[in-house]
């Protein structure tokens, strides 16, 4: 019994470790990225964006509802994976 809660609290300890430096990581990662980045290097590229899918909604109206999935299954489910993740660990 006791070399069974052991291992558990070692794999404990080492889930943990993993999730905070994962953390660290991705946090410093995303530091780079600004609201304004491309106010100075592409200005039009808002109204570029608001056009083309202006353009592809028109031909397609489900195409609104995938890019809407796209963008949250690529930025927010992975966020969501690691608070997930820590709740379970602690």
């Amino acid at each position: 019994m006791a070399a069974s809660s052991s291992s558990s609290s070692s794999s404990n300890i080492v889930l943990v470790t993993f999730a905070i430096a994962l953390l660290v990581f991705t946090g410093s990662c995303s530091a780079q990225l600004s609201p304004g980045f491309y106010q100075k290097r592409c200005p039009n590229v808002f109204g570029a964006v608001k056009s083309v899918v202006k353009s592809a909604i028109s031909k397609e109206n489900r195409i609104g509802a995938s890019l809407l999935r796209l963008h949250f299954h690529d930025c927010f489910v992975n966020v969501s994976f690691v608070y997930l993740f820590m709740e379970n660990v602690l």
